[in-house]
């Protein structure tokens, strides 16, 4: 602890939550995810149906297919998850998550970016109401609960949010249909209705990242009338899906905000604990912003994107999300001409290879 948080005055103690972020701030510069920089230029995106994705993991999970089992899929998706995470909210800024799980393969994967973040420093809290039934997600909560990860109560949920720097919303996937009851009901509206929490508990909804879909909406159209919450950040796995169009297409990468860990704030002592605390504020105002969207999947075989058209885009090194901010839609035959185009470079990179190999082979 430094020796502005310890002497921290009174009046910086009439927000311990703010605080807490202060003192956990340390040194911005070792939070700062290279993810946090402009976004790149944009590019173009095809988005799937809800179809077409069922149908996409059917292949990915079919022994004469992808061959992916159930739980390796979770592995990667959670990890994209939790790297989206870090990247737009680092720890040193935003200790403290709080985790959204369903009871389907959603909220499995919300189970696996909890550990992993749990992993890269942050302290996790996981609302996770009606448990999977399968040995994987007893498996996945046994996991967390070694890691001494606290699972609040069904009716725990509005205090874990005011206790929370950001939100990690795992509770429904591409398959759900129709209205959302309890236990979700609720949450997903205490998320949307932040004028509420702002009167009651004096601060706002903490940002919130949605997986593949946010929880209530329609994975084909979306978020129409406006009923449920818009996240502040989006991962999409495998490919987008339709009913995200809007929250992509309406963004002007030119004003999306960059993430909280490029902001300018500092972590000098100089003016006190008060300052810091007013410069997490002003971070937290700013990551509240709508916009950033990320791809994660950096498993999809080759086969697989030709097959279904996805002409996905290149992965940075060894990253597996990429950032797709302000990305434009692709038409399927705009994917089917790019899809053919990298088959065939791709081909003929192989066939180079194989000729360089062939000449450097040794007479017999």
């Amino acid at each position: 602890m430094s020796s502005a948080s310890a002497a921290a005055p009174p009046a910086a103690a009439a927000d311990p939550h703010l605080a807490g972020q202060a003192q956990a701030q340390g040194g911005l510069e070792a939070g700062t995810s290279l993810r946090s920089e402009s976004p790149p230029k944009p590019g173009k995106l095809r988005y799937i149906t809800s179809q077409e994705a069922a149908q996409i993991d059917e292949v990915l999970m079919s022994p004469d297919g992808g061959a992916f089992s159930i739980d390796q899929l979770m592995e990667l998706a959670g990890l994209s998850c939790a790297q989206t995470v870090h990247a737009c909210y680092p720890p040193t800024q935003f200790p403290n998550v709080l985790v959204a799980a369903g009871p389907g393969n959603q909220g499995g994967d919300g189970l696996v970016a909890a550990r992993h973040l749990s992993h890269f420093g942050y302290t996790v809290s996981v609302w996770y109401p009606k448990e999977g039934k399968t040995e994987l997600f007893k498996r996945l909560k046994k996991q967390l609960q070694n890691l001494r990860v606290s699972f609040l109560e069904v009716d725990e949920f509005e205090d874990g949010l005011e206790g929370s720097d950001v939100v990690l919303d795992t509770i429904f996937g591409f398959s759900f249909k129709g209205e959302p009851r309890e236990p979700f009901r609720e949450p997903l509206e205490a998320l949307k209705n932040e004028s509420r929490m702002e009167f009651e508990a004096r601060r706002k909804v903490p940002p919130i990242v949605s997986v593949d879909i946010p929880s209530g909406w329609d994975v084909d159209t979306g978020n129409p009338s406006g009923k449920f919450f818009t996240p502040q950040v989006l991962v999409s796995l495998t490919a987008p899906k339709k009913g995200v169009r809007a929250f992509t297409l309406s963004q002007d990468p030119s004003t999306v905000p960059l993430a909280a860990g490029s902001s300018s704030v500092s972590s000098s002592t100089d003016k006190g604990i008060l300052d810091e605390a007013d410069a997490v504020r002003k971070a937290r105002d700013l990551a509240r912003q709508t916009g950033r969207h990320f791809l994660g999947g950096r498993f999809i075989p080759d086969d697989v994107e030709e097959k279904f058209s996805l002409a996905l885009p290149s992965y940075p090194a060894d990253d597996q999300i990429v950032d797709v901010t302000g990305w434009t839609e692709m038409s399927v035959e705009e994917a089917k001409e790019k899809v053919e185009e990298e088959a065939k470079e791709s081909l003929l990179v192989a066939e180079a290879r194989a000729k360089a190999a062939r000449g450097a082979a040794p007479a017999v």
